[in-house]
């Protein structure tokens, strides 16, 4: 049985953590609450490749301009504004490799929070020739968020036991 809860308590943790249940086969766009910093990792992309990618919010502000740092170096067409920030690999060679691009995004947003700042698009575009996709939006929550799920599953442990 207490397998069964610990089980339980982990699904609970990873689905909280992401903010949505994860999928597969969409590249994702990493949010750390705390530091605001955006991490784009391609590995679940087809071809495990990243080409051209963007966000872009109709009602927000990011970190920008001038603050993201753009993996693809070279034949790109960059864009960062205080409302887009997106990058054109006209070479369509693209990046295989968790990219950093920086302390972007405002700090303390939830999952719902960062899909709606994300109102206009989260989207990307793999090896050529398969088609705009949502990026995947993962979010990391603050310390404190993870420190009160830690003590309600010491709690809820604690409460079994009598």
């Amino acid at each position: 049985m207490r397998t069964l809860i610990a089980a339980i308590g982990v699904v609970a943790l990873l689905t909280s953590v992401s903010g949505a249940a994860l999928l597969a086969d969409h590249a994702d766009l990493i949010y750390d609450a705390a530091t605001g910093n955006v991490k784009l990792d391609p590995t679940e992309a087809a071809g495990g490749v990243m080409t051209n990618w963007a966000v872009e919010t109709s009602w927000g502000t990011f970190n920008a301009p001038g603050v993201c740092v753009f993996p693809t170096v070279g034949y790109a067409m960059n864009t960062d504004t205080a409302q887009q920030i997106s990058q054109t690999d006209v070479t369509q060679a693209g990046f295989s490799y968790v990219a950093d691009l920086g302390n972007i995004f405002p700090t303390g947003l939830d999952a719902a929070s960062l899909a709606a700042l994300l109102d206009v698009t989260h989207s990307y575009v793999g090896t050529v020739g398969t088609g705009q996709l949502d990026l995947d939006l993962v979010v990391i929550p603050e310390p404190a968020t993870l420190t009160l799920l830690g003590v309600a599953g010491v709690g809820v442990l604690l409460r079994r036991r009598r």
